[in-house]
């Protein structure tokens, strides 16, 4: 709250585009039962039921993600499953003939059907009609550059300037659409520079991609094996006591995992080795290292004593503990996290293809591949995948539950009843829905 009130937000999101995809989600259910009274002591339900649901799923809007989706296993909206066959028996036993004791027991297969919100989810942030972006907090500044795209900057208004006779301030490109009144972007804005992926060709690096919200290719609907076994007994006239025993068994449940996330350990080494040539972080933040600017080849000596050879100006360089890049305090390769897409699976950001380029953003992305692969950085997946976190809805959930039951009922006339229950039971799962 005290961030808040200063103007100081530790994440800043917002939606940008045109999210209106509509769609329709079809369904059929077919069952059969039967009821087989074997004797005069014991009954048999028995039964299946099939369910399919013609779930919607989206082409991608640019080549970029119609490229990477499969590279990550993933689609926008939900696969459809035919495969979801449902048994269901029960029965009940009068075990003694006397109809004062009966034994109920039944199991069955249940599907659940899946939030249609993941389908549209998939869609809303597919980060090219719609792109969810993100920025994380830091220091406001007045002066306009991509890094300059942080939540403090965004909230209070100022990106590009200290806001003056109802504008911005000079230097932020009109297709930003930032609305400094409003202190967020035109949500609407024809041919923004964060739909369709606008910024991979800008030449304006973005250095946190927009986030999505896909769904695994292999994702099927959860379901759960549910098992009663009871027993009820006349105790005397109108009294009757019952223990029931319930399991439930639920597989393949949605829950969503972030299959992008930076790997923290090269965040972290980046860091120390930054740390260790004296460069100034403005901070702890690991993701706010920053390799010099310069001229290739050229050593820079840093604020804290040491220095960097510059291998790749603003992007890569080689560390020293020492001044002069004198080859007795070599560190090793220090990276801008940014340009790196902090270390995450997917390899380098791609929104700094083309300035690395001159132009060419083929030549650039593979610049950027082969300076990740000398650094030891994740290359990706041979395409460029143009976000930061995949949030993917999967089915790879569980949970169990036991329960047992007891119960006391006592029948009065004048239609009352007395009812005493006591239930013991534990249930666990890994599965959240969003």
């Amino acid at each position: 709250m005290q961030a808040y009130g200063l103007g100081l937000p530790q994440v800043f999101i917002q939606g940008v585009g045109n999210s209106s995809r509509p769609f329709d989600n079809k369904t059929l259910g077919v069952f059969v039962q039967d009821s087989w009274k074997v004797n005069n002591r014991l009954a048999v339900n028995y039964g299946v039921r099939y369910d399919i649901e013609w779930t919607p799923t989206f082409t991608p809007a640019t080549a970029l993600n119609a490229a990477a989706e499969p590279k990550l296993g993933v689609l926008e909206g939900i696969p459809v499953d035919g495969n979801n066959v449902q048994p269901r028996i029960g029965f009940a036993w009068d075990p003694t003939g006397s109809g004062k004791t009966v034994i109920r027991g039944g199991y069955g297969i249940f599907y659940d059907h899946p939030l249609l919100a993941v389908a549209f989810n998939s869609t809303t942030a597919e980060g090219a009609l719609s792109s969810q972006l993100i920025a994380g907090g830091a220091t406001p500044t007045a002066l306009f550059n991509p890094a300059a795209l942080n939540a403090a900057t965004l909230f209070q208004g100022v990106l590009g300037g200290i806001p003056s006779g109802g504008t911005c301030g000079p230097g932020v490109p009109a297709s930003f659409g930032y609305l400094c009144n409003q202190q967020r972007f035109n949500p609407l804005l024809p041919n923004s520079f964060f739909t369709n992926q606008n910024f991979i060709t800008s030449g304006l690096p973005l250095p946190i991609l927009p986030f999505t919200l896909p769904v695994a290719r292999n994702f099927v609907y959860g379901s759960a094996q549910q098992t009663n076994l009871t027993v009820e007994r006349e105790l005397a006239k109108d009294w009757k006591l019952s223990v029931a025993y319930n399991y439930i068994h639920g597989v393949h449940l949605n829950r969503p995992r972030n299959i992008n996330a930076p790997i923290p350990a090269l965040l972290v080494n980046n860091a120390n080795k930054a740390v260790l040539a004296g460069l100034d972080r403005s901070g702890t933040n690991p993701i706010l290292v920053q390799v010099p600017s310069g001229t290739i080849g050229s050593c820079v000596n840093t604020a804290g004593g040491g220095s960097i050879l510059l291998n790749a100006p603003s992007i890569l360089g080689t560390g020293f503990s020492v001044p002069s890049c004198n080859p007795a305090g070599v560190i090793g390769l220090i990276g801008t996290p940014a340009v790196f897409n902090f270390f995450r699976p997917s390899g380098p950001n791609p929104s700094f293809a083309t300035a690395v380029g001159g132009g060419n953003f083929n030549a650039g992305y593979a610049q950027l591949v082969a300076l990740a692969t000398a650094a030891g950085f994740p290359q990706g997946f041979g395409v460029p995948v143009p976000w930061s976190d995949v949030v993917q809805q999967e089915s790879s959930g569980n949970s169990l539950y036991h329960g047992m039951t007891v119960t006391l009922t006592k029948r009065f006339s004048q239609h009352a009843q007395l009812f005493m229950s006591y239930t013991l039971s534990h249930s666990i799962d890994d599965s959240v829905v969003s």
